[in-house]
Formats: C-alpha cells, sequence, structure tokens
C-alpha cells in the first residue's frame, strides 16, 4: 500500500535536473491526489543560460502534468508516468546593451520514473520528460532527480 492509500496524498517537492540540450533545470511542484494512483501535479521549471550571440535566456515552464502511479505489491518503489501541458516564456536580455524581449509558447510534456520509499513521508524520485515545444521545431529531453514531502 503507498503512501497516498493510507493518507490521501498531497506532497510538495522540488528537482534538479539536466537537460540533453546542456542546460540545467531546477523545478518545484505539487501534486494533488483525485484517486489512489492519480494525480495532477503542477509546477514550474527555472533554466537559466547563454546563448552563442552572448544573450542570456530565462525560460519559465508553468507545467499541469498529470501523475498516474504504478504501485508495485510489497515493493518500496513505484513506477509513475507524466503527461500534460506547459505555458513557457523564455526572456532574453543582452541583445542591445540591456534590452529584453519575451517569447512565449506552450509546449506537450510526457515522461516517467521511479518513486522510492513511497511508503514514508519524504520520497526520492527519479524520471526522464521529454519536452515537445509547439510550434518551435524542437523538443529536448529531460533526466531529473528529486524529493517530495507528504503534507
Amino acid at each position: 500500500m503507498c503512501i497516498r492509500d493510507r493518507l490521501n496524498g498531497t506532497f510538495v517537492g522540488a528537482k534538479v535536473g539536466f537537460l540533453l540540450s546542456q542546460k540545467f533545470v531546477f523545478g518545484l511542484f505539487g501534486d494533488f491526489a483525485l484517486t489512489p494512483n492519480f494525480g495532477i501535479e503542477p509546477g514550474i521549471d527555472a533554466t537559466a543560460y547563454s546563448d552563442n550571440k552572448d544573450r542570456t535566456i530565462i525560460r519559465l515552464s508553468m507545467e499541469a502534468n498529470g501523475r498516474y502511479s504504478f504501485p508495485f505489491q510489497g515493493k518500496t518503489f513505484e513506477g509513475f508516468a507524466i503527461a500534460g501541458p506547459a505555458y513557457v516564456i523564455d526572456r532574453t536580455t543582452g541583445e542591445t546593451y540591456g534590452a529584453s524581449s519575451d517569447k512565449q509558447f506552450f509546449r506537450i510534456n510526457l515522461g516517467g520514473g521511479i518513486t522510492f520509499n513511497n511508503r514514508s513521508e519524504g520520497q526520492i524520485l527519479t524520471g526522464v520528460k521529454v519536452n515537445f515545444d509547439i510550434g518551435q521545431n524542437g523538443s529536448d529531453v529531460q533526466i531529473f532527480v528529486g524529493y517530495r514531502y507528504f503534507l
């Protein structure tokens, strides 16, 4: 039995990750159970990087993922799948001596992973998420590790 079954789980968490496009990611998220195995996982990911034109780009991705957990009988870990939309803002500075501009677009997230120690209030998780940018001719893969805590 996972903690969601016992406690009608609501979690908050943080994660760090790496995009295969060679950028680090930091994120905060919530996990609100609707059933013992399904919940809504809103969150925000932040990435900052420089491009080859000496511009700094700060990307905020506001996500509304659904999360389905796959508990394994008698085990202290569970698999999960996530999917959902995200709204992305790219803030670019340094193009013209401090001038800034914003680019906004949507993306679809698909991914999954494993949550460890799923019978306790604090849980470590790791996974992979593919970000499909809509109308931007691109996608990226995020590998992450995080910690979530039951409220």
